[in-house]
């Protein structure tokens, strides 16, 4: 069970002050849900990142209802998915994000081909790493991304480069699936 399924009941209806998770009030730790339909991998990421400070993670979802279930009810700063195993698309990114505006994407992937990027990026994902990255490059997206800032693994930046992908020319607004 969740660490905040106990707030629940006393919190009925009271998701956010000034835009701010409550769960993060409370806890002042990052709330982080992880979204994977592989449970070995949300298993590795719950390891690695519940050592860290500061990070909380709150929920896991192995599908897009799940997600849904899990903002819902917890909340959460960033949601660290694979948008692209079973049970997940692209289409979920735009889609919470419409119903939790301070929410942040950090998508994990085992692919890096550059149209799956820019998709991942106009929908609204505001990092990118490789279940292959270094470890301390998977933390450092989901605190830098919490910050409101992007990050890239190693791997990722290739691609960029690669592909010549101007982040600054991608126009988020005009995106809709």
């Amino acid at each position: 069970m969740p660490v905040l399924a106990s707030l629940k009941p006393a919190c009925r209806g009271l998701k956010t002050i000034l835009n701010v998770p409550l769960s993060r009030i409370i806890l002042n730790k990052m709330q982080v849900i992880l979204a994977d339909s592989n449970e070995l991998i949300r298993l590795g990421l719950r390891t690695i990142l519940a050592a860290q400070a500061g990070i909380s993670i709150v929920g896991e979802a192995r599908n897009e209802d799940e997600l849904l279930e899990q903002l819902i009810n917890f909340g959460a700063d960033v949601v660290l998915i694979d948008f692209t195993s079973q049970g997940f698309s692209i289409d979920i990114v735009p889609k919470a994000i419409s119903k939790f505006k301070t929410l942040r994407f950090v998508a994990i992937t085992e692919a890096q081909h550059a149209p799956i990027l820019i998709d991942a990026l106009k929908s609204g994902v505001t990092s990118f790493v490789k279940k292959d990255c270094e470890l301390a490059e998977i933390i450092d997206a989901v605190k830098e991304t919490a910050q409101g800032k992007q990050f890239f693994c190693g791997q990722i930046l290739e691609t960029i480069q690669k592909a010549n992908i101007d982040l600054e020319e991608l126009n988020t607004e005009a995106f809709n699936c």
